[in-house]
């Protein structure tokens, strides 16, 4: 328990100290994507996951709890974000007895094909580019305790527009704790730890005459237009999640998320889902509650569950997510636990 309490207490001063950072650098960071939240339950229950992330999208909540889920998951959700954007998240977990749980995860955006625009033709050339995002991570999980778990994800990141691109790497790192005081869940999460990213392509090779007062010299030199570097979206979560009813007929779980992000101010989401029978759920939750001029608010889904032969059951889940002044959106994805 001393080990436990030791690597609670360093994450919570990490926490601590990103608070300070996280109030004046709204929108300046790299690869944003990495903030979209994915899984119709978590966003059906408003983003308050961190201590619940018992199903395929754990990888990308709280990979510390991936060993808490006992059984083999895959995992694929879909949603059609703003302007007409494209995202997928896919996930494998394979628990391997006396060792710990495995996982792989994949996002990818695609923001479609765009019409090159220049000066001299402010209304298009006739080309057109596309544009891209891409995380792919590798993760483990392993249960120190019969209460407390510890997992981590190594990620690969590339954003792609046109010619150009940016890569990195990343790191998450998660842990679940349950208490003794009715099963609580304690949960905290650290993700996009990473190094800086820096768009490059041969775009940005161009010619340049270092002295233009000399006479005679090579006017055309080669070079390279070096474009900033940025931090990726660092995000600190502490989430708590506990079962108010929790008996073979009916399950009530109430959640809450405090959320640090680097590169936005800290926020607050709630909660709650109630399930029967093992087959049927109804989830409702509010978004970035006590933010001035919050963006986000209320969310609410649904799921169901079959058993098919060979042990196998498949979830279907839905999740609505309302914005103030941008395009609702809706996400749907499909579990398969075997």
């Amino acid at each position: 328990m001393k080990k436990v309490t030791t690597i609670l207490l360093v994450m919570i001063f990490l926490v601590s100290l990103q608070t300070a950072k996280a109030q004046s650098k709204v929108g300046t960071s790299a690869a944003p994507f990495l903030n979209i939240e994915m899984g119709p339950r978590a966003i059906a229950m408003g983003g308050a996951y961190t201590g619940l992330a018992n199903d395929g999208s754990a990888i990308f909540w709280n990979p510390g709890a991936m060993s808490r889920t006992e059984q083999n998951m895959a995992y694929f959700t879909y949603l059609k974000w703003f302007a007409e954007i494209d995202i997928q998240f896919a996930s494998v977990t394979y628990q391997l007895p006396g060792l710990g749980t495995v996982g792989l995860g994949m996002t990818y955006v695609d923001y479609g094909q765009m019409e090159v625009t220049t000066i001299e033709n402010p209304y298009g050339t006739g080309e057109y580019f596309s544009a891209s995002d891409l995380a792919l991570g590798a993760s483990f999980a392993r249960n120190l305790t019969d209460r407390f778990s510890i997992g981590g994800t190594v990620k690969y990141i590339n954003n792609s527009i046109y010619n150009e691109d940016a890569e990195g790497i990343a790191i998450d790192v998660g842990t679940l704790y349950i208490t003794n005081f009715n099963d609580m869940r304690l949960g905290i999460s650290i993700y996009n730890f990473g190094n800086k990213m820096q768009m490059r392509g041969r775009d940005l090779f161009t010619h340049h005459d270092i002295d233009e007062s000399v006479y005679g010299n090579n006017e055309e030199i080669i070079a390279e237009l070096r474009t900033e570097k940025w931090n990726m979206p660092l995000t600190f979560r502490i989430g708590a999640a506990m079962p108010l009813i929790d008996n073979s007929t009916h399950k009530l779980w109430i959640t809450g998320d405090g959320v640090y992000p680097s590169d936005n101010v800290k926020m607050a989401n709630f909660g709650a889902e109630y399930t029967i029978f093992d087959l049927f759920s109804l989830r409702a939750g509010y978004k970035n509650m006590f933010q001035e001029s919050g963006e986000q608010g209320l969310t609410f889904g649904s799921g169901v569950s079959f058993d098919v032969p060979s042990s196998i059951s498949i979830d279907f889940d839905y999740a609505f997510q309302s914005f103030n002044h941008l395009t609702n959106v809706h996400h749907f994805a499909t579990c398969v636990v075997f």
